[in-house]
């Protein structure tokens, strides 16, 4: 029972209701309070995204992205194999428009990596 219902929320979370959902829930946020934030009339729109029954338009796709802080990719399922935090750290990461703001960025990441490993 338990391998099913792990089964069924990856299946979940491979969609884009479904990492709608996810991102919502990770972010402690009510239907109606994502709705509010859509500039949505109720929670029954989010419900019916989450649910597959109702596909975003691109303006609320892009709002999503910024609100939760991923790539439209991955709400798309584009960037398949990332969780939620490497998309974070990717859109994060993509903000950087310079090579020096980038290399500075990778630099604090190995910099960190070396303190985690000691």
């Amino acid at each position: 029972m338990r391998k099913m219902k792990k089964q069924n929320q990856n299946n979940m979370e491979s969609t884009l209701g479904g990492r709608i959902r996810m991102l919502r829930e990770q972010a402690r946020l009510k239907q109606e309070e994502l709705a509010e934030k859509l500039f949505l009339a109720n929670k029954a729109e989010v419900s019916r995204y989450e649910n597959g029954q109702r596909i975003p338009t691109i303006q609320q796709l892009s709002r999503l992205s910024e609100l939760f802080d991923v790539p439209i990719s991955f709400l798309l399922g584009e960037d398949e194999g990332l969780d939620p935090l490497e998309a974070q750290a990717l859109s994060l990461f993509r903000k950087f428009r310079t090579e020096e703001a980038r290399q500075a960025v990778i630099s604090m990441w190995k910099n960190a990596l070396i303190i985690a490993e000691k």
